[in-house]
């Protein structure tokens, strides 16, 4: 079972002109959780999603490069269409993966949810 698009990651913001906090927020920084996170969202947002669609995706990012996994799951959940991808950009690459997804028929899966 995959957990829904940057389950479980933590956003911190302040106001971009606020240089101390944001020296301190840039040492808590984790490039390889951010480039993961980014391409899970890029995938959600490219299906047009938001937090209630049947979606999950789980990035990795490592030597340069991210591993994705997404699914898209009909609202009933008897139906369950899977994609895989690695790519060095994250948002092309959850992008890209949400385009097979759209080209393979997951939008009909989606239909009715949300």
């Amino acid at each position: 079972m995959l957990p829904a698009p940057a389950q479980g990651a933590l956003g911190i913001q302040c106001h971009q002109d606020d240089i101390h906090t944001l020296e301190i927020l840039g040492a808590i920084e984790d490039f390889h959780t951010r480039q993961a996170v980014s391409a899970e969202r890029a995938f959600l947002s490219e299906l047009g999603g938001g937090c209630s669609l049947p979606v999950g995706a789980i990035g990795e990012a490592r030597s340069g490069f991210i591993n994705l996994h997404g699914c898209v799951i009909s609202s009933e959940g008897g139906q369950r269409m899977d994609f895989t991808g690695r790519g060095s950009s994250a948002y092309e690459l959850g992008a890209r993966l949400a385009r097979q997804a759209v080209a393979r028929g997951a939008m009909a899966l989606l239909e009715g949810a949300a």
